[in-house]
């Protein structure tokens, strides 16, 4: 039976599993690898706001097969007009430094 390597991050940094897993396939392999990713989303995310968790899939020779991320971002009614308030602050401030600039440059009219 063919022996995979895993490589999974929770967030927390690469976990390299112990050693080789036996599957069937490779198939069955990335498929138990998906699985596992929304294993970790179905334990994290009743506790944040913000999750990212991904997996990697080497055969025996080292050869990378398979990989997968998944990345879920939530935010309240209110968080969301915070930060598009922010964004619009930001750009407001962007926008004057740009025209304070071009007000400083002398003018290249002929």
């Amino acid at each position: 039976m063919p022996k995979f390597f895993i490589t999974s991050d929770d967030g927390n940094g690469p976990l390299h599993h112990d050693g080789p897993i036996e599957f069937p396939d490779q198939k069955t392999a990335t498929q138990d690898a998906q699985s596992s990713l929304a294993d970790v989303a179905r334990e994290k995310l009743p506790d944040g706001k913000h999750f990212k968790s991904s997996v990697k899939v080497d055969d025996e020779a080292g050869d990378e097969v398979y990989r997968a991320s998944l990345e879920f971002n939530g935010q309240t009614a209110a968080e969301s007009r915070t930060a598009a308030n922010e964004v619009a602050d930001d750009a407001e401030k962007a926008a004057d430094d740009v025209a304070a600039i071009l007000r400083s440059k002398p003018s290249s009219k002929r």
